[in-house]
């Protein structure tokens, strides 16, 4: 009967493991203990869900805010040369598109 590669190399890891984690295992946990680690891993998993669900609505409103910024400061650039732009001005639309050198 032959046995999966798998099976044969995780077999030793695991007695390794065992071996090396005994001396640190009591034989017995007390009720208050598995009681403890019970509660704290359900506040630990509660919070980590909590989070993740305050930091994605977050970003979602932090992006839906950028977009809202940068519509408004499109409108108010297209609201400033609207009027040197049908007037035939050449000069006031360039200079307002254009960046201004860092210096």
């Amino acid at each position: 009967m032959s046995t999966p590669k798998g099976t044969e190399q995780s077999a030793p890891r695991r007695t390794r493991l065992l071996e090396w984690l005994a001396p640190y295992i009591p034989a017995y946990f007390p009720v208050a203990w598995k009681l403890g680690l019970s509660i704290s891993l359900l506040i630990l998993c509660g919070m980590t869900i909590l989070g993740t669900l305050l930091l994605n609505n977050q970003l979602s409103r932090m992006r839906d805010q950028a977009d809202s910024f940068g519509t408004a400061i499109a409108q108010q650039l297209a609201n400033t040369v609207r009027e040197p732009l049908l007037a035939d001005d050449t000069f006031f639309p360039q200079s307002a598109t254009q960046q201004p050198d860092p210096k």
